[in-house]
């Protein structure tokens, strides 16, 4: 596995075999198209480029702009609302027959929501083979609407629903207690409403060492909830992680899961979407955790974040994340 750091100029000279299927996700966040507009010149083998159907009309034109960078890029419109319904898009989409003569698979993630992340994600590596090179590309933000000032600083408002993540449901036996394990983000909303629903025996806390400096709502509901909330639920734990680094969650998520692997292990992301790639990551390996998902009611579709020039590369194959995993988890394979 590799992880690196890039600027523009160095995504646009990245070596990507002309046989390479390449997938993205328009949106109203003008970062959809960093990634594209880096590799338009590029000969791939295929183009796709998903795209809510509530998504707007800012979404619309940015997908169009996508879609017009590339010859023969197809589009598919995706239901959010309708998991099930999305991951037979992505059924369709990801032809096996096909995809064992593809050598790479190339996935700009920065505008995926997080669900159809990891469904897609779900989908793709049971359609592969396990040698098949998949490389994972980021735009980082260089700021959000959550750390402006003002009545426009929020990045979501309400959660409309709360649900496992199809492919991710884990296991539940009733004899074993609950640990609920919380990637922090900047959406008080998200972060609230998961332990009103769910109310777990135990929460661990995990907090970016590296995004910069968290809303001030965040962390007043944070402290809060660690100093007057450990009676109600149990134990609390907080560590920290690399939030645009794969292999950090990787391994926090196995120290983790080492430590509570008598409980029923259950992980809510809500941070970055390479974070997120993590959890499902581990989700496909250590398949009796369950993920979960908090949909937001509403996006702020103004300014909801700012573009940069910081792109961050992940490649893997599925031989060499099991390998790693393995190493991480030693104890999960004889329990």
């Amino acid at each position: 596995m590799e992880e690196r750091r890039l600027d523009l100029q160095q995504l646009r000279r990245l070596r990507i075999s002309p046989r390479a299927w390449f997938f993205c996700h328009g949106s109203f966040e003008e970062r959809c198209l960093t990634i594209p507009s880096a590799l338009r010149e590029r000969k791939l083998g295929k183009v796709i480029v998903f795209k809510n159907d509530d998504v707007g009309s800012k979404g619309d034109d940015n997908t169009k702009h996508i879609i017009g960078e590339f010859l023969d890029a197809q589009m598919v419109i995706l239901d959010k609302n309708q998991p099930l319904t999305t991951m037979d898009r992505f059924s369709e989409t990801l032809s096996p027959a096909e995809l064992t003569d593809v050598p790479q698979i190339v996935v700009d993630i920065t505008c995926f929501t997080r669900e159809s992340l990891l469904l897609f994600f779900r989908i793709l590596t049971y359609r592969i083979p396990d040698h098949t090179q998949i490389t994972v590309l980021y735009s980082v933000a260089s700021s959000y609407a959550s750390h402006r000032k003002g009545p426009g600083a929020w990045l979501s408002r309400g959660v409309s629903a709360i649900r496992p993540v199809a492919g991710y449901s884990g296991e539940f036996i009733s004899s074993k207690s609950t640990n609920l394990i919380v990637l922090t983000g900047f959406e008080i909303d998200r972060l609230s409403t998961i332990f009103e629903e769910i109310e777990p025996a135990g929460i661990t806390f995990l907090r970016s060492e590296n995004t910069r400096e968290e809303p001030a709502s965040i962390s007043k509901f944070r402290t809060s909830f660690l100093y007057s909330s450990g009676r109600r639920f149990g134990n609390i734990d907080e560590y920290f992680f690399d939030a645009y680094s794969v292999s950090s969650v990787l391994q926090i998520l196995s120290f983790i899961y080492i430590k509570n692997i008598d409980k029923v292990n259950i992980v809510a992301p809500l941070s970055t979407k390479l974070s997120t790639l993590a959890v499902g990551l581990f989700g496909l390996i250590q398949e009796n955790v369950q993920i979960m998902y908090v949909k937001p009611a509403v996006y702020n579709k103004n300014r909801y974040s700012e573009i940069s020039d910081d792109i961050r590369l992940f490649n893997f194959t599925l031989n060499e994340l099991e390998h790693y995993l393995s190493e991480q988890t030693p104890l999960a394979a004889t329990t």
